[in-house]
């Protein structure tokens, strides 16, 4: 039984590979906002804030290589993976969602009236809006979620192609843990029926 556990395990070196790409994905983003001259405060914040997607994303190729691995192993994936492939991209799309509605709230220091705040600020707020009733949709059906995080990965990737100077930034925080979602959602759908 310990030796069956221990071949399905993710290489160590794999582990490594996510943390560093983490770290450099962060340092990436701190200096570019060293770069843009802000403050030390705002830095701080920005890396916090821009850690949540990135971390995400480091999550969801561990447990995708994990499920894959396991299911090339075994034959089949543990209960308690099958557990993180089904949680995952629910607590994915939640996250992702309030993230997105994160950059909504930029729309208050400028200096317009309150109702063109008001209305900057609900359309600003309408793709985490359109992720939130993703989620609520695919709570119960993972198919619904494959699908729906795919195409706005697809969406997001046409935002690339008008502003290829930010393709990395957009990868990383939006498309990747895009992309990952959609992944786990289809591994939901095809090996974890059943699961709660």
């Amino acid at each position: 039984m310990q030796s069956n556990k221990k071949s399905i395990k993710v290489p160590g070196g794999f582990k490594l590979i996510l943390i560093f790409l983490f770290v450099l994905s962060l340092l990436y983003f701190t200096i570019t906002n060293v770069s843009e001259g802000l403050s030390a405060s705002e830095i701080l914040a920005s890396t916090l804030l821009l850690s949540i997607p990135l971390a995400l994303l480091n999550f969801s190729v561990w447990l995708i290589v994990t499920a894959k691995r396991q299911k090339r192993i075994n034959g089949r994936l543990s209960f308690r993976t099958l557990r993180h492939i089904h949680w995952t991209p629910r607590i994915a799309g939640i996250i992702l969602a309030a993230f997105i509605a994160s950059f909504s709230f930029d729309v208050f220091s400028s200096r317009e009236y309150t109702l063109e705040i008001l209305v900057g600020f609900l359309i600003h707020s309408i793709p985490s809006i359109v992720i939130g009733i993703i989620v609520f949709l695919s709570w119960k059906n993972d198919q619904i979620g494959f699908w729906a995080f795919l195409f706005i990965s697809l969406i997001f990737t046409t935002v690339i192609l008008k502003n290829p100077e930010m393709i990395l930034g957009y990868i990383l925080l939006f498309i990747g843990p895009m992309i990952c979602t959609s992944i786990l959602y289809w591994l939901g759908w095809k090996w974890g029926r059943g699961v709660k």
